[in-house]
């Protein structure tokens, strides 16, 4: 057999064994990105029921106070022009935001656009430092003996004299679960980007390849 012919058939070989290379590659890939997106979904699903119990826990952190502030202030009966309502609202409107922020984010748990520019996530995100703003604002107001707390929160009335300490104000919960739903939708992201590269890569190798093949 000539030497050209040698030649010709150990590429044609070669391009074989590339192309079927390029095919097992494809295909690993693909399955990869099935598996992945099984295991996106199902944490997806984990998400959304652990919104659930952070609504109900950051609903349970905003009644609990508004119930003593209004057991308080019905005890105290300090106030004249100042409706009620309105300062157990002021006072309890961190963990109000927060519930709010719960909602959107199992909402967005939820969707099918399982993007960080979803209109649930930003508006919650855009509720955030609000809630974290005022949160530290009320944690800072001092507190007066005989007086109930919740005025100081409520930041509507500044009674006078020696003020006893600072409130007590908790955390709200939500903020713990928005860090963790903006970290897994960024790690999932990452990861599905990362597989479709890999994919387009290789497509691309094989069209390269498709080509060459044709100009021989």
């Amino acid at each position: 057999m000539p030497r050209r012919e040698k030649k010709e058939k150990s590429n044609a070989e070669s391009l074989q064994q590339l192309e079927n290379s390029l095919s097992q590659a494809q295909a690993t890939v693909e399955r990869s990105q099935e598996s992945i997106a099984r295991l996106h979904y199902e944490w997806r699903s984990h998400l959304q029921r652990l919104g659930i119990m952070i609504i109900f826990i950051s609903f349970y952190q905003m009644y609990t106070p508004a119930k003593t502030c209004y057991e308080e202030l019905n005890e105290w009966g300090g106030l004249s022009n100042t409706p009620v309502a309105l300062v157990i609202l002021a006072d309890s409107v961190v963990f109000l935001l927060g519930t709010v922020v719960a909602i959107l984010l199992v909402r967005f748990t939820r969707s099918h656009q399982h993007s960080l520019k979803d209109p649930n996530y930003m508006l919650a995100s855009a509720i955030v430092p609000v809630l974290l703003g005022l949160w530290f604002l009320q944690k800072q107001q001092p507190t007066y003996e005989g007086v109930p707390d919740c005025l100081a929160t409520s930041l509507m009335y500044q009674p006078n004299g020696t003020a006893k300490g600072t409130v007590t104000r908790h955390l709200p919960v939500v903020l713990v679960f928005h860090v963790i739903v903006s970290a897994s939708y960024f790690f999932m992201s990452h990861q599905r980007a990362k597989q479709s590269r890999n994919l387009e890569a290789i497509v691309q190798l094989r069209q390269e390849l498709e080509l060459s093949k044709k100009k021989r």
